[in-house]
């Protein structure tokens, strides 16, 4: 399996006015997925102390495949804070894969998020994003296997219908929460409640007999619903010169 990205970022920030400053932010990347396999498999073999494949007398199968997938994306964020105590943000990305149907165009994903320092020991925030899933990728396209025809010979018949139509599945979310500071710093706590919604997921189907095709054909039908809440505690237990113990619970 070789993995390879490649990733370019930029931001420049300028205070447009003595109580608000402004952060735009963009880049781009290209990350590649590539596995390759060589398997083989056999039986019986004819003596002992043989361990090669190819010393099998029967069922010696050799096999190989390569699988390869290919995701372009850029974003483009802004940012505003005002008096380093609110900040609101806006940002949306757009992404392209390997494995969309042919007929299916850029994806884009929104996202805007915004925070209020109330205090020293306070902060609350709330966002919404948008994410994907990509799928495998041979889903959308349409294939064929081979196999033994009735007379012995090599022949081609149908195997999945692929989908032109199939893009990725679209993640909606909304989250809520806080972050407090207590004890002069000695306990922190970061609480965020989150709702998320899962669209267009893939989904394999049947096709009709009638087509010619006997494998699945993946569309964009499915919906998954996530829900809840998730609970960060830090304390500092001891803190004397030379030794400091820290504890800490996620739920």
């Amino acid at each position: 399996v070789i993995y390879t990205t490649f990733d370019y970022a930029a931001s420049a920030t300028r205070d447009l006015t003595s109580s608000i400053a402004s952060t735009t932010s963009g880049g781009f990347q290209v990350y590649t997925r590539s596995v390759r396999d060589l398997t083989g498999s056999g039986s019986r073999f004819p003596a002992l102390g043989l361990s090669a494949i190819t010393a099998t007398g029967t069922g010696l199968t050799p096999s190989d495949g390569l699988v390869e997938n290919n995701t372009v994306g850029a974003y483009l964020q802004q940012q505003f804070g005002w008096q380093d105590r609110f900040f609101i943000t806006g940002a949306v990305r757009a992404d392209d894969n390997s494995s969309f149907g042919e007929n299916f165009d850029l994806v884009y994903y929104p996202k805007v998020s915004t925070s209020v320092v109330v205090n020293d020991a306070l902060r609350v925030r709330a966002a919404y994003g948008e994410s994907g899933q990509q799928p495998d990728a041979f889903d959308a396209l349409r294939s064929f296997t081979t196999r033994l025809s009735p007379t012995g010979g090599a022949t081609v018949t149908p195997l999945s219908p692929g989908n032109s139509e199939l893009g990725p599945e679209r993640g909606v979310e909304i989250e809520a929460g806080f972050d407090a500071t207590l004890f002069g710093g000695r306990v922190t706590v970061d609480f965020t409640y989150y709702d998320q919604t899962t669209k267009d997921a893939i989904v394999g189907r049947y096709v009709p007999p009638s087509t010619g095709f006997t494998g699945r054909q993946f569309v964009n039908i499915g919906e998954i619903k996530n829900r809840g809440i998730e609970l960060g505690l830090g304390a500092r237990i001891i803190e004397i010169p030379g030794f400091d113990w820290d504890m800490n619970l996620n739920m």
